[in-house]
């Protein structure tokens, strides 16, 4: 059976246009409001079990792991922190000897030349990438001295009143007038492209200016220096805010803004039906992107873990055990690899000199050689 795909929830579009929205008659907010009670109480189900698994369920289980597995996650962590240097240190010699132009060998050679009683291999890998980093901020220094002295002079002569101005032109219907007769047909078509590429009234500053105003009311309302810690409850609606603010998403705050006056007053009259159906569409979604994540926290072994038999817990007990044997174990194995690799790199090259004495030790000395032809 084919595996469906998981499809990711986008937020729906806000409605712009509001002649599709229903009349503000006492009947269908009655029945809108009636709606939005029903989205509320089962987004609060939700956010329950969320709030659950974040506060009870991940705070019990980190408590049992420290209890039980206290020795595997300082050995892991140490592996972690060898493995982190490990692949540093590699990464470090590949690209210093890409800088110096040598083979990745031949550069371990020539940091061996340089160890000292004082300083081993890594203490002079890391002092020639600090000369390194060093001459790199005395050549960026020295362009821009260069790129500062290289500047063009201005032309004290220039005169910005020279400049081209779109407004000299007059009034586009004027300059239509004079150039076209009234009974010319391309007079009609540069009016009608006019029309719907000219320019327009733009309601973005009014947009902007609503913007700033509701995220104003809604942080003097929700800020955590007013009303102290946030809760689970008060935290998502904060995040909400700031997300809302960030991609300057004015329908979502003004959504976030009507539902919180729906929660102190839903029978206001301010509120329309346009507002209240904005509002359910946002709910609805929240709802969907909560339940995806619930559905893949469902799936971990932290959930429930507060509420857990003592029958359960010893069978997960096998379970993270093994786990945690098998992550180990492939974690020593990968820095044993790795801690392999830098001792070849170190041990790869040799000299001239060396690679002359080797090859003599291998020959057969001359008289051998007469001896094994003496018949």
């Amino acid at each position: 059976m084919a595996r469906k795909q998981h499809r990711k929830t986008t937020r729906p579009a806000s409605v712009r246009c509001r002649d599709l929205i229903p009349l503000d008659t006492a009947k269908i907010k009655k029945r809108l409001l009636a709606a939005y009670r029903r989205k509320k109480k089962s987004f609060e189900k939700l956010e329950g079990q969320l709030r659950q698994y974040n506060e009870r369920d991940t705070a019990e289980y980190q408590k049992y792991l420290a209890q039980r597995f206290g020795q595997e996650m300082s050995r892991q962590r140490e592996l972690q922190e060898k493995i982190h240097l490990t692949e540093s240190r590699i990464q470090l010699i590949f690209h210093m000897a890409d800088e110096k132009g040598m083979s990745r060998a031949r550069y371990c050679y020539h940091l061996k030349s340089k160890v000292t009683d004082e300083l081993d291999f890594w203490g002079v890998l890391a002092q020639e990438y600090q000369e390194f980093i060093e001459e790199m901020r005395r050549e960026e220094e020295t362009w821009q001295s260069d790129d500062d002295d290289d500047d063009f002079e201005v032309d004290e002569n220039f005169d910005d009143d020279d400049d081209f101005d779109v407004d000299d032109l007059g009034d586009f219907e004027n300059i239509l007038d004079d150039i076209f007769d009234d009974d010319d047909p391309l007079k009609d078509i540069f009016h009608g492209l006019n029309d719907l590429f000219g320019s327009k009234p733009s309601s973005d500053k009014n947009e902007g200016g609503e913007l700033k105003r509701l995220y104003r009311e809604l942080c003097l309302r929700y800020h955590p220096d007013r009303i102290g810690e946030h809760d689970s409850r008060h935290k998502y609606l904060w995040i909400s805010i700031q997300e809302a603010y960030q991609e300057k998403d004015v329908e979502r705050l003004r959504s976030i803004h009507t539902g919180i006056e729906l929660e102190l007053n839903p029978e206001s009259p301010a509120i329309s039906c346009s507002c209240l159906a904005d509002i359910i569409s946002d709910l609805e979604f929240s709802a969907t992107d909560l339940k995806s994540d619930l559905r893949r926290l469902k799936k971990s072994p932290v959930w429930g873990f507060a509420t857990q038999k003592s029958s359960t817990r010893q069978k997960l007990e096998q379970e993270i055990r093994q786990s945690f044997q098998n992550e180990l174990y492939q974690m020593e194995q990968y820095l044993k690899r790795n801690e392999k690799d830098l001792q070849h790199l170190m041990n790869q090259y040799k000299s001239k000199a060396s690679k002359k004495k080797f090859a003599q030790a291998e020959q057969f000395p001359s008289d051998k050689i007469q001896n094994e032809f003496n018949f």
